[in-house]
């Protein structure tokens, strides 16, 4: 018979110990050895077994000492010395229940074909790298490990079950399980405790991963840290999960969804849960627990107390935070630039911030922020720079308390928004939205229905499918922006005009073209209030006749743009103008009826020089006959055109087209007024006349401009 090594025969073992005797019978009639009803917490001669005496036996015995193709199932055992099963090739089951390890086993390499179970017992560590177990691998049911547990590189064929265990290593890892590969399941649920560092990076599991009603804590380092693991199933961190420390997912690839429904993370001033880069084809959701869910009885807020990072992160999915409380005020609540998300993002719902929400470059489908509340002391409450929702940005009844929002560049879609929700301070150079209505599935069965967490208030939702569209409160709206951009601090340098041209364009295509107009109007007023016209750029080189230009420049400009303003309301008003013109024309037409009821309107055709000499006209000339009128002479030639005021108005006020009134009729010399009323209505109405004639010009430039404005807001 050839030689075995060291430990490998029956006979290096005798005489056996008592409970050595009970595994040794069990072993072999394939039963369970049941040395003790409980983990024994002192060594007796009664639950003492050898180490060595297990390994023996694992390694499947000798002929005096046949292993049942059972399997080893110990319970209560207090086993001496170390079990090391290193490089060993296991062909059985290994079950040791409520055991106590005195010393850490090893299981380095160790290839075992049956399911490895530590189910109540007690380790210092457990040394298992490159362990190999095909079917289940358990430390659940109280499993104490006061020491690390490694796995690294290990390989699961079923589940790896840590429910209810419980590890520690406060000053390292609690387990160290880096590039583990899990056919089935990781179970670290059930009041699953772990004091210090849980470590799974570039872990790859089949099924999901449970941490559900876990704690780890590890305060001021990562209390999970699984950057790059690969889950085909879903995350778990749900009620009552706690994680005292960070929470690391980077560049983590889950098959389903993340699922953190009222769970805690916790890291005070740093990082709750870092998920940069995270790729999760379902829905990330870290929302509140509400009644009736999971058969709680009263609500359950998530909470993290500290940065939520999701930089980068794809999500299939929605992002649920509808209820969560946020909390890092000295830094960011949540950041989340650049990530992409299919589905919506939930901020609302009873959603508290404190500390600032970042979107920058976000790609949404919908967000909804409707009964959030945001809170960042000095800052921005929410930063959307050039984010991009493809579908409605939902923001009615959101509470800011301090902060304000930053969307420069952001595009959006469809914005559904309420006046009091915005704060004072917003940003909005570069925001472009596409409309003010809401999708046609919200028009037709109202605002769209969240849960509304318990305990928060019921706010109104009238009108609650579309947003405010008259003019009154949208300028409010725009006048929201900080006093330099909204150019009330009248500073032409840092206005910012695209709000405005914005806001007029979604008006005009959404069918409100008379608050457009407004919009519009109101926006060149804004512009001259603010200095915007008029404004003379520094020259590089400039002389004595170019300076006294660019001053009367800056001073005409707003002059004669408030003229176009008010006349013809900046081309947008054109009725309001034919208005003028005719109130001016009636007015002429007074003044000059009343000069010539004064006589001081004379024929002036050339063709009848010497008319006013005649003896035949004595009777309407007012110098020979004291109640003479020419303007109402009846002995005038048959073909002399006769004085109408109304038509000599008009033909003053045409500036090309004559009428023919002034070529025959004209005032005196004032000077030759006999009266001194008469003298002074000859020098108004000479002066009118002036002022008509400058009037008509006025108009015709006005109506050249707004035809030429008609012409680019065609091509706009």
């Amino acid at each position: 018979m050839p030689s075995l090594p060291k430990g490998r025969t029956l006979d290096e073992f005798r005489p056996l110990m008592p409970a050595e005797t009970e595994i040794f019978h069990a072993v072999a009639a394939g039963e369970d050895a049941i040395i003790g009803a409980s983990r024994p917490v002192i060594p007796g001669q009664d639950s003492l077994v050898r180490a060595e005496f297990l390994r023996f036996l694992a390694l499947g015995g000798d002929a005096g000492a046949p292993v049942h193709e059972k399997g080893i199932f110990v319970h209560g055992a207090w086993i001496a010395g170390t079990l090391d099963l290193t490089f060993a090739e296991i062909r059985v089951p290994l079950m040791f229940v409520n055991c106590w390890f005195e010393a850490t086993p090893k299981l380095l390499g160790t290839k075992c074909r049956g399911t490895l179970s530590l189910e109540g017992s007690f380790v210092r560590g457990l040394l298992a790298d490159g362990l190999q177990c095909h079917a289940d691998m358990n430390m659940r049911g109280g499993f104490e490990a006061l020491g690390e547990v490694r796995l690294v590189r290990a390989k699961i064929g079923g589940n790896l079950d840590c429910s209810g265990g419980r590890f520690e290593n406060p000053k390292g890892c609690a387990i160290k399980a880096d590039g583990i590969t899990v056919s089935g399941a990781v179970f670290l649920r059930d009041s699953f405790r772990a004091q210090g560092e849980v470590r799974l990076l570039g872990a790859k599991i089949g099924g999901n991963l449970e941490c559900s009603g876990g704690r780890s804590k590890n305060r001021n380092g990562y209390a999970i840290s699984a950057d790059g693991i690969t889950v085909n199933g879903a995350v778990f961190m749900r009620y009552p999960f706690l994680a005292c420390g960070e929470v690391s997912l980077r560049s983590a690839k889950i098959g389903s969804n993340l699922s953190c429904t009222g769970g805690r993370f916790e890291n005070p001033n740093g990082r709750a849960m870092s998920a940069d880069g995270i790729t999760v084809a379902g829905s990330v959701v870290v929302r509140s627990l509400l009644p009736g869910q999971d058969e709680v009885q009263k609500r359950i807020d998530f909470q993290a107390r500290g940065e939520v990072r999701l930089l980068g992160a794809k999500i299939g999915g929605d992002l649920e935070c509808s209820g969560g409380q946020f909390e890092n005020p000295n830094g960011d609540a949540i950041s989340a630039d650049g990530m992409t998300v299919s589905g919506t993002v939930h901020l609302n719902n009873g959603f508290q911030a404190r500390g600032e929400v970042l979107l920058t470059g976000a790609k949404i489908g919908t967000l909804e922020c409707s009964g959030g509340q945001f809170e960042k002391p000095k800052g921005y409450a929410i930063t959307a720079e050039s984010m991009n929702v493809s579908g409605t940005f939902f923001f009615r009844n959101v509470n800011i308390t301090c902060g304000t929002i930053n969307l420069a560049f952001a595009h959006v879609a469809r914005l559904v928004d309420d006046l009091r929700s915005w704060p004072h301070g917003i940003v909005l150079d570069g925001f472009v939205y596409d409309t003010f209505r809401s999708p046609p599935q919200l028009q037709a069965s109202g605002s769209p229905q969240q849960p509304q967490a318990s305990g928060s208030p019921q706010q109104p939702q009238a009108n609650a499918t579309s947003a405010p569209t008259q003019a009154k409160e949208r300028l409010k709206w725009l006048d929201k922006q900080s006093p330099e951009h909204s150019g009330t601090a009248r500073n032409p340098r840092e206005f910012r005009p695209q709000p405005w041209q914005q806001l007029r364009k979604v008006l005009h295509d959404d069918g409100h073209y008379e608050d457009a107009r407004r919009v519009a109007i109101a926006f060149e007023n804004r512009k001259r209030f603010c200095g915007l016209i008029g404004e003379i750029s520094p020259r590089a080189k400039s002389n004595f006749i170019v300076s006294v230009f660019d001053w009367l420049r800056s001073r005409t400009a707003p002059i004669f743009h408030a003229l176009y303003g008010g006349f013809i309301g900046y081309g947008y008003r054109p009725l309001r103008l034919l208005g003028i013109v005719v109130a001016f024309w009636f007015l002429s037409t007074g003044v000059f009826c009343l000069a010539a009821q004064n006589n001081l309107f004379v024929p002036s055709d050339p063709a009848h020089i010497g008319l006013l000499e005649k003896p035949a006209f004595d009777a309407c000339n007012p110098d020979k006959t004291p109640s003479g009128n020419w303007t109402s002479c009846t002995s005038l030639p048959p073909n002399y055109p006769g004085f109408h005021s109304l038509v000599y108005a008009l033909d003053v006020m045409l500036p090309i087209t004559k009428l023919g009134q002034e070529d025959h009729w004209t005032l005196i010399d004032p000077r030759k007024a006999k009266t001194t009323f008469a003298r002074d209505l000859a020098w108004f109405t000479r002066i009118w006349a002036w002022i008509g004639t400058l009037f008509s010009w006025g108009v015709g430039a006005m109506i050249l401009a707004t035809f030429t404005n008609l012409l680019k807001r065609q091509d706009e």
